[in-house]
């Protein structure tokens, strides 16, 4: 993944979801290694792979080789021993280039033309891609743009049709003529893509983008349409900062969104369980507050009663995602829920009406914040749902009454380690980190919940690129500003990520100029492949 800024261009991706292989269903041929096309028989290529692991013997297997890819049989669930399906990747259709060349091409690009020419030459994986530059070398009425791209290869697919369906892109292709096959790769002009936007920000959170077009809820079971919890969170703050024409922000306060601990989601779901409050039974579900707080709650209603009033001290506290705050137990559970019970496999009714997943929740949050009156049985049975299973993951550890919560206590261990390795780190012999016998491996942080829009544990990289002042930009590599184990920056990270309501300031800076830069150690290494 790259992630970079330089002089002239900031860079950073996400993870994303882009449709870019297909199943194709062989036809038999005469012998197992066969298949047809067109009514001739065709030869697979058996070759042999061999899997080198760091530890224990090598892996070998043979693969079957098709025109159209690898026959996938073995990675499929319930295939008949007749039938054989060939996996078609865009990799195939495009030889000439690779991902790898993309991303060192876009280390050089100083421009957005040389940008979207160095994205161009990525074909997998499927990610999105922002973009922030000045623009060297641009005419002076062409400089400085922000762009978000979709960015993965696309495959130029015929049309498909089972049972008088449409069913193009979602249904293995029938092997057997040449013309159901893939006519190349669209070119990256078909990519959606959105270059300086009139709102003047762009933002993602691993979102899939979705907008006045996308009428109809749908959840695949694999990615997010519409806004998640970050991407929710970013849509609230960049519209408060900048939602006025004549709106501008300064360094500070876009560097500042990497540490808000606010959360749409939590407000939105506070508001549904408050327009639930004193519904009458002829209304359909609704909430009890309990006479007294200190009653212990048994049913979803008195739950969601008992969950109301712990929010509602939690948004007197603030509301920030902080660990020290006394209610942040409940919060993960309660996003947890939010979007497990909104997936189609759990609720087909809410799933097929707003959507599963973290979208789902985002969308019906935004509809009731502007349609109040839309609130059913459906929303309602939801929100008691979530309500009771987020109460009952809290309930055995904590008093009642939400008011006598205590603060939670620090985490002594806010280290683990994956894939041990030898020898040990010099920057990890220290009693506060967890690290059994000397083994050592890549680490993330264990402290469960980390809640800011810069959120994921082990996987944030805050960067804050100020092209006006380079060597002011701010970054953090979690967990440290080296991927060598044994140097004393693998975890110099590690205090700020572990608490994510620190001041902006401690972030580190990340100067450009040799001058602003200190040389720690100098080390010559030979390289005999």
């Amino acid at each position: 993944m790259v992630i970079y800024f330089g002089r002239y261009t900031s860079h950073t991706i996400v993870s994303g979801s882009g449709d870019s292989s297909d199943l194709v269903e062989l036809a038999p041929g005469s012998t197992p290694t066969t298949y047809t096309v067109d009514g001739v028989e065709k030869a697979g290529v058996v070759r042999t792979e061999t899997i080198l692991p760091k530890f224990g013997a090598p892996l070998t297997f043979n693969v079957l080789d098709t025109e159209f890819g690898p026959v996938w049989n073995d990675l499929l669930e319930g295939v008949p021993p007749q039938r054989r399906f060939a996996a078609r990747f865009t990799e195939y259709s495009r030889l000439g280039t690779h991902s790898i060349l993309s991303g060192l091409a876009l280390l050089r690009a100083h421009s957005l033309t040389e940008y979207r020419e160095a994205l161009a030459l990525w074909t997998t994986p499927s990610v999105y891609a922002l973009y922030a530059g000045v623009d060297k070398g641009a005419p002076s009425d062409d400089q400085g743009h922000i762009a978000f791209h979709v960015v993965t290869a696309i495959p130029k697919r015929a049309v498909q049709v089972v049972d008088e369906l449409d069913v193009t892109g979602r249904y293995p292709l029938d092997g057997a003529s040449a013309s159901n096959d893939w006519a190349g790769i669209l070119g990256f002009e078909w990519n959606p893509s959105v270059v300086d936007p009139p709102e003047g920000y762009l933002f993602n959170g691993n979102s899939l983008p979705a907008g006045s077009w996308f009428t109809n809820a749908f959840y695949s079971g694999v990615g997010v349409v519409g806004d998640t919890t970050r991407s929710y969170a970013l849509r609230e703050r960049l519209g408060e900062l900048l939602g006025s024409p004549a709106a501008k922000v300064s360094p500070e306060q876009v560097h500042a969104l990497h540490f808000d601990g606010s959360s749409p989601h939590v407000a939105g779901f506070r508001a549904l369980l408050k327009s639930m409050v004193g519904l009458s039974d002829a209304d359909g579900p609704f909430v009890v507050l309990l006479p007294s707080l200190d009653m212990k709650p048994a049913s979803a209603r008195e739950k969601a009663g008992h969950l109301l009033a712990a929010l509602d001290q939690w948004f007197d506290a603030g509301a920030s995602l902080r660990r020290d705050d006394p209610v942040s137990p409940l919060i993960e559970p309660l996003l947890k829920n939010l979007k497990q019970e909104s997936r189609f496999v759990v609720d087909p009714t809410f799933g097929c009406k707003w959507n599963g997943g973290e979208g789902g929740p985002a969308r019906l949050f935004k509809e009731l914040a502007s349609h109040p009156t839309a609130l059913t049985s459906i929303e309602m049975e939801f929100a008691l749902r979530v309500a009771e299973k987020t109460w009952d993951a809290v309930a055995g550890s904590l008093p009642t009454n939400p008011s006598a919560w205590p603060v939670p206590a620090p985490f002594l261990h806010p280290l683990r380690y994956r894939l041990p390795f030898f020898p040990a780190p010099a920057a990890l012999d220290a009693p506060d980190y967890d690290h059994p016998g000397g083994a050592r491996g890549s680490l993330h942080l264990v402290n469960g919940f980390s809640a800011t829009i810069n959120a994921s544990q082990e996987n944030s990289f805050p960067l804050t690129a100020n092209f006006a002042a380079l060597d002011e930009s701010r970054t953090l590599a979690a967990v440290g500003m080296s991927d060598d184990p044994a140097s004393p920056h693998f975890i110099d990270g590690v205090s700020v990520l572990e608490d994510k309501s620190r001041k902006v300031d401690t972030l580190p800076t990340s100067p450009l100029s040799w001058s602003a830069l200190t040389l720690v150690s100098t080390e010559n290494i030979v390289y005999n492949p």
